[in-house]
């Protein structure tokens, strides 16, 4: 199996709400979301499906790399700020072969989540917004620590 990992995009400090799940992207976000789908849309290893946190600035990620790619979206609590990585490991159960699929979340989780797919014993990097990793599973029955770091993607210009 094989699994991308996306931080969403740059997004504004706070939202018109005042909630952080309203935070919408930045002009930044969306030129970072639009830079991956394109990169993507070239790659082998581009996914057949993307889920995504339902939160405002994964969701518009998402949703523009999706367009990109021309791929189906859905949405997952799990992937939402305050789950733990444990979660979206059942998701991926849940999903079973549909792969590659891109996970489309936020931070901490999506650093654990890295951390547990390949295991603690590799030092992995940690995510910056619109920063895509790449990881394949040795067996998607048993994903932790099973997985290999394949490779990173950053986007044009990175300025958290």
């Amino acid at each position: 199996m094989q699994i991308l990992l996306l931080r969403h995009g740059k997004a504004e400090k706070e939202s018109a709400s005042g909630r952080d799940s309203d935070r919408r992207l930045t002009d930044k976000g969306r030129a970072q979301a639009e830079f991956i789908g394109a990169e993507l849309y070239r790659a082998e290893d581009r996914p057949r499906l993307i889920v995504s946190s339902g939160l405002v600035r994964s969701r518009e990620t998402a949703k523009i790399v999706a367009a990109a790619l021309g791929c189906p979206l859905r949405l997952a609590a799990a992937l939402e700020t305050g789950h733990g990585c444990h979660e979206v490991i059942e998701l991926l159960g849940e999903l079973g072969d549909e792969t590659p699929v891109m996970l489309v979340g936020h931070l901490p989780q999506l650093d654990d989540l890295l951390a547990e797919l390949v295991g603690r014993r590799v030092a992995v990097p940690a995510f910056r917004t619109g920063e895509c990793f790449t990881v394949r599973l040795q067996d998607a029955r048993v994903p932790g620590g099973s997985g290999v770091l394949v490779r990173g993607r950053r986007m044009a210009s990175h300025e958290d």
